[in-house]
């Protein structure tokens, strides 16, 4: 009598996290172009580029059924993946070089989340949860067709569909919310963990004399109460249905941008760079630190009505380290 036969293809579980290398990849990418140049142009345009990439990402576990991994799923998610990394890489630059580029490669991974939620059927791939990404998709596929600075409506349109698209699917009364939230999560630790990527390039960049050991122990520290105030909350066991469950999810891309924002001026913090006098000092470190603290304490209101005092009190802990890096920031 023989055993069991051996899978062909790995659970789908594996594939989710082996797809969330591309976009470990594309946040490094990113968050390297913001510590270059951020210019306020500059900065608008990296902005709607991690807006889109992450909502890529939130659909494609939106719109995930239940069905094993194939080869047609492979294929698609490795497609996915391609265009999603090359999307960030193309956006590396300038705004005026990249965009013809940017946008048919976003319409693709849109396109191809259209594909993966018809191959698994089900009635996330049925009305406006199809029609929309659709829509979005073509109209990002087809930007570099447009005249002068018509592609920005293009974008805008785009991922309001595709925003609109998660809001519904989250806010219906089924759905693995479970699942859901729990790769929220991953992509938190993601984003965190990219803080500490930034930080080893930079290091690996300069000289050993020029690394500050009173920054990297601050960077440490606020790393690890940024995870301690996401992970501490006892209600964030699964995305609520409604306008709660929306809000929950929204919170997460400010969050998330203001983890990308903090690792950049954690990485000028390393060195002692001078773009941290004054108000740089603001903008790369107290400011996007501030956010985050934001970003959770809206999360935690959205997960119910009342908050215990140690839940205030870590978010006042986090907000109050912002004070703390711009001390240190400043000192040479």
């Amino acid at each position: 009598m023989t055993g069991p036969t051996a899978p062909l293809w790995p659970h789908r579980s594996w594939l989710g996290l082996y797809y969330d290398l591309a976009f470990v990849a594309a946040i490094i990418v990113l968050s390297g172009a913001y510590a270059r140049d951020y210019s306020a142009v500059q900065v608008g345009w990296l902005v709607l580029v991690f807006a889109i990439l992450w909502t890529v990402w939130l659909l494609a576990e939106l719109l995930d059924g239940a069905r094993p991994t194939s080869a047609a799923r492979v294929l698609l998610i490795a497609v996915q993946m391609t265009v999603v990394l090359s999307a960030a890489v193309t956006s590396d630059d300038s705004l005026e070089d990249n965009t013809e580029l940017v946008g048919p490669l976003f319409g693709t991974a849109v396109l191809s989340l259209v594909a993966l939620a018809r191959l698994d059927g089900g009635t996330a791939a049925r009305g406006r949860a199809i029609a929309q990404p659709l829509a979005a998709g073509v109209l990002l596929l087809l930007t570099p067709l447009y005249p002068g600075q018509a592609y920005l409506a293009a974008w805008l349109i785009g991922l309001g569909l595709l925003a609109d698209t998660a809001r519904r699917l989250v806010a219906r009364p089924m759905g693995d919310r479970h699942r859901w939230s729990h790769r929220l999560g991953e992509l938190t630790l993601i984003v965190m963990g990219e803080a500490f990527v930034k930080v080893g390039l930079v290091a690996a960049e300069n000289d050993l004399s020029d690394v500050r050991a009173v920054a990297l122990l601050v960077i440490f520290g606020l790393v690890t109460l940024l995870w301690w105030d996401y992970f501490s909350s006892r209600t964030r066991l699964g995305l609520a249905p409604g306008r709660r469950g929306s809000a929950q999810l929204v919170t997460h891309l400010p969050l998330h941008l203001g983890i990308v924002g903090a690792a950049a001026g954690m990485g000028k913090l390393l060195v002692g760079s001078p773009e941290l006098s004054g108000a740089g000092a603001a903008q790369f470190l107290a400011g996007p630190v501030a956010f985050c603290a934001a970003s959770l304490a809206l999360m935690d209101y959205a997960d119910g009505p009342t908050r215990s005092s140690r839940r205030l009190l870590v978010h006042a802990l986090t907000a109050g380290t912002a004070a703390l890096i711009t001390t240190v920031a400043t000192v040479r």
